[in-house]
């Protein structure tokens, strides 16, 4: 009779497949000294492991795409039963009842090879007729202990059929293959015990330490807890496995990349202060980038998560970690969680700032290239691209004073969100310009209109290479012969009544405006092919400089007389917007509902005899929004986390049809 270790070699090494389905001894009396670890295991013809990755298929509704999912995980099952016997062979001093273990979930896998092989059968299809991928071997067969080997496959590959085989055994049961769905039902209950088996190993190794922080230090890279997850997240079946709770809901939330190298999104507020304060000297002069602090610090942090929802869950927000709690709540609404980390991965793909600047730049890798700062200069907008009567660019405090007046506004050249604003009436005048012209070099001196549309255009300048806005940002690109232009259509954000920024309409954005007038101006025209062939000679100039990257444009329309006027480039943002932000969440919520996305500050809530604890708690306790084919239809849902020590939140709300 065989011992523990000769069933397992027989296993490892024979190249018959009736050989790695062979009853296991429990005769562990001769352990022997540990084997060196393979390149590969030994396999029948066909059946070699390969680098090959093989597209999963989606058609459920085929019974040869059926089979090939099988086909899949018949080759896992291979795999799980080498490398337990692996481990067998390996670590002979482990702890007896561990060994034995290992042996009896070898046992269960086989049986589940069996089984799938056995379908596979039924449906014509032979086990090797795609290629066996080997990525399980190569990430555990060189584990150095058996800790290690208990957080790779139990707690990680192991784990996460916990979610595949609750997700197909109802897919299949769907499509009538009640056979294949009782297999899986079979499988699900096997693995809850192969889990169960090392949450307890886990715990008896490393007693009184942090779970969480145990099994990821086991992780060898590429493995992240990442992999411990499949397409639905079975919270159930973990916990009948006795995953700590805290742990089951700190892994519902990870995100980390599977193999494409990630995006970095970074929250980087108000660049353009950082441009005011460098040279306003010709352009190619030196341009310095100054340290973020004050407001612009405090926003940073209170905003820093914003770049979550242009990002998908392969990829990286340069941010601490948000509360499990909340992000849970992003999670059910249907929005994508990606990692969280101050400090990036080792791997980058590329990085997806908010805004550009020499300091963005050199973090980053780039080349900053001093033409770019003039794409955040309104005076250099103005002087370029507007329109007589739209306003003056004014170098001295005499020009200034010589084109302004009663009922016109100034505007500093470097600055966002509206502010750097200030009204001719407004007391202190001469020295707010003086001080703009000594630090920017120009004011911009145009009328005071009465807006009664704020409109926000998202665009991107993408190279011949490029397809996405994603990862476009923070590359340094060579001006290309036809450069792509991609505008998206107009929508519509929301102002105070200074013109400082305070949110966006998400979906339709004439949902609540009631001046008929204004309607009939509106449908009388193509608002978006005027918009469209203003910013186009805009985008070209960018990408003539070298400028690749995601950018928007706030327009308005105003009263003018009897009737109203477009004004097409207010502001060019060469950067991230809270208008694109808004486009992404707006993808989230069923187009009929009305929608709004807005700010949230400590001074709002102080105005309306609020606090801010009063308010985040509220915030805190919201019930979950209320979806419908999977998009939001009413509710209030904060964007950024609702914490007292914030000063500026960000709140989708969503209301039924009106």
């Amino acid at each position: 009779m065989l011992t523990l270790r000769e069933s397992a070699a027989r296993v490892l090494f024979s190249s018959s497949l009736a050989d790695k389905l062979a009853p296991m001894s429990y005769d562990d009396r001769a352990r022997g000294a540990p084997i060196a670890v393979p390149d590969a295991p030994s396999r029948p013809a066909g059946l070699a492991p390969s680098d090959t990755r093989t597209p999963f298929p989606k058609d459920l509704g085929d019974p040869r795409s059926r089979a090939r999912i099988l086909h899949f995980f018949a080759n896992h099952e291979l795999l799980a039963i080498e490398l337990l016997a692996l481990a067998l062979l390996r670590f002979p001093d482990a702890d007896p009842g561990w060994r034995r273990g290992l042996v009896a979930i070898l046992s269960e896998e086989q049986q589940h090879l069996q089984g799938y092989i056995q379908r596979l059968n039924a449906a014509g299809v032979q086990f090797g007729e795609q290629p066996l991928n080997r990525y399980f071997w190569s990430a555990l067969a060189n584990v150095p202990t058996p800790s290690a080997f208990a957080a790779g496959l139990s707690l990680t590959f192991e784990q996460a059929n916990l979610d595949y085989a609750s997700h197909f055994a109802a897919r299949f049961r769907q499509v009538g293959d009640d056979d294949t769905a009782s297999l899986l039902d079979r499988v699900l209950a096997d693995e809850i015990t192969h889990v169960a088996h090392g949450v307890r190993w886990l715990g008896a190794w490393h007693p009184g330490a942090d779970f969480w922080a145990t099994w990821t230090t086991l992780l060898e890279p590429p493995l992240t807890p990442a992999r411990a997850k499949g397409l639905t997240f079975t919270r159930e079946a973990r916990v009948s496995a006795g995953i700590p709770a805290d742990v089951i809901d700190r892994l519902s939330v990870y995100s980390a990349s599977k193999g494409r190298p990630p995006v970095i999104g970074w929250f980087v507020p108000d660049v353009e202060s950082a441009l005011a304060a460098s040279s306003c000297g010709p352009v190619g002069a030196p341009v310095g980038a100054p340290a973020v602090s004050g407001i612009a610090a405090q926003v940073a942090g209170d905003l820093a998560t914003l770049p979550m929802f242009l990002l998908s869950v392969d990829d990286h927000v340069l941010a601490p970690m948000p509360g499990l709690a909340w992000l849970a709540r992003l999670q059910e609404a249907g929005f994508s969680i990606p990692a969280f980390g101050e400090q990036a991965p080792e791997r980058v793909g590329s990085w997806l700032p908010w805004g550009l600047s020499p300091a963005v730049c050199a973090r980053t890798g780039t080349t900053w290239r001093p033409e770019w700062r003039d794409l955040y200069d309104k005076a250099w907008l103005q002087a370029r691209f507007g329109e007589r009567g739209e306003g003056s660019v004014a170098r001295t405090l005499e020009e200034a004073e010589q084109i302004g007046g009663p009922g016109m506004l100034l505007k500093a050249p470097f600055s966002t969100a509206g502010r750097g604003l200030h009204r001719w009436e407004r007391a202190g005048r001469e020295g707010w310009t003086a001080r703009v012209l000594a630090e920017q070099g120009a004011v911009v001196v145009e009328p005071w209109d009465e807006r009664v549309l704020d409109i926000s255009v998202q665009f991107d300048v993408l190279g011949p290479e490029s397809d996405s806005v994603r990862g476009s940002a923070a590359r340094s690109a060579e001006p290309g012969p036809e450069p792509e232009i991609r505008i998206h259509p107009w929508a519509r954000f929301l102002v105070d009544g200074h013109g400082r920024y305070r949110g966006a309409c998400v979906g339709r954005p004439l949902d609540d405006v009631r001046d008929p007038a204004l309607l009939r101006w509106i449908h009388s025209r193509d608002l978006q092919a005027e918009l469209t062939a203003a910013i186009r000679p805009v985008a070209l100039e960018m990408a003539r400089r070298g400028f690749r990257g995601p950018a928007g444009v706030d327009a308005f329309v105003a009263r003018s007389g009897e009737g109203f006027k477009l004004r097409p480039l207010v502001e060019l943002n060469p950067r991230v917007t809270m208008g694109r932000v808004a486009q992404a969440v707006a993808r989230h919520v069923r187009r009929e509902h009305s929608a709004r996305m807005y700010m949230v500050t400590a001074g709002s809530l102080r105005a309306d005899g609020d606090s801010v604890a009063a308010w985040t708690a509220r915030m805190a306790s919201l019930p979950p929004v209320r979806l419908r084919a999977g998009l939001i239809e009413e509710g209030v849902l904060p964007l950024t986390e609702p914490l007292a020590n914030r000063r500026m939140w960000v709140v989708l709300e969503v209301k039924g049809p009106q």
